[in-house]
């Protein structure tokens, strides 16, 4: 396991204990803010960053780096990140979810895809055999 996805279930287990409010969220940020001080190589530039985490939702969160916006996403999704990108102008983001429903809407599974190694023209519905697959990899390395 990474050590952001560590730190992530750490800080998961200890504050998101429901639906966010702001104390949770204020609380949540200044242990994100002083976790990736020193830790971040990439000039910050704060835009949208889409990601796709281990159990095949594409997600996404404003950031300044991609760092940040991982360990966001890892807390607030519960899962780890498995790529992640800058979309500034949402292309990726809308590619995967614009026909899906709106983001108040979107359901678990209207945002699962198959896994890929990066993002791709043409998103595909994973199939069984895919996430069995997936779900295979993700608990090889928990005793």
């Amino acid at each position: 396991m990474s050590e952001s996805w560590e730190f992530t279930r750490t800080v998961r287990e200890r504050h998101v204990t429901g639906p966010a409010t702001d104390q949770m969220i204020i609380t949540v940020g200044r242990e994100l803010n002083a976790w990736r001080e020193g830790r971040d190589t990439e000039p910050p530039r704060h835009c949208w960053r889409t990601a796709q985490v281990v159990d095949g939702r594409i997600v996404g969160q404003w950031a300044e780096t991609n760092l940040e916006a991982q360990v966001g996403i890892e807390v607030w999704w519960g899962s780890a990140v498995h790529w992640i990108v800058p979309d500034p102008e949402s292309v990726i983001h809308d590619r995967y979810l614009t026909n899906v429903s709106t983001g108040a809407t979107r359901s678990d599974e209207a945002r699962t895809f198959a896994l890929t190694d990066q993002p791709v023209d043409n998103p595909q519905r994973p199939t069984v055999t895919d996430l069995v697959a997936d779900w295979d990899d993700v608990f090889k390395d928990i005793p």
